[in-house]
């Protein structure tokens, strides 16, 4: 663990302040329409600081609880990230200022104003995109 404990050290430093404990409406926007003003359970309060580091396809070490089950918040944004910079060095995303009607066709982006949409303005979630 040693070469990595700087990393480790960070994450624990940067933990989030919310609680642990679940609150009563936790995650329920009540004010939405039902069925989705209700909570999908079962929900636990929250762990602490967990990771496993891999490199080379090797676990080299880990800290926490890395098998716990745990509350997770747009995570998608996560994985899109880490996906994008898999496909940009692969060379399937080159240019994340390039349209995306050129690299895919017939999904959307082909009129005027979804023309001028670009993989960045995707990650950024700043498209405007309309369809």
């Amino acid at each position: 663990m040693q070469p990595f404990q700087e990393a480790i050290d960070f994450a624990f430093a940067h933990e989030t302040s919310w609680s642990r404990e679940n609150l009563d409406n936790f995650g329920i926007h009540k004010a939405d329409p039902a069925p989705f003003n209700q909570l999908l359970g079962p929900v636990h309060p929250r762990g602490g600081v967990s990771g496993v580091i891999h490199v080379a396809g090797e676990k080299v070490c880990e800290w926490g609880e890395p098998h716990r089950a745990d509350l997770t918040f747009s995570i998608a944004k996560t994985y899109l990230a880490m996906l994008a910079g898999v496909a940009h060095d692969t060379g399937l995303l080159p240019d994340v200022h390039e349209p995306v009607h050129r690299r895919v066709a017939g999904i959307g982006f082909e009129d005027a104003h979804n023309a001028q949409v670009t993989w960045m303005h995707l990650l950024q979630q700043t498209s405007e995109w309309e369809g």
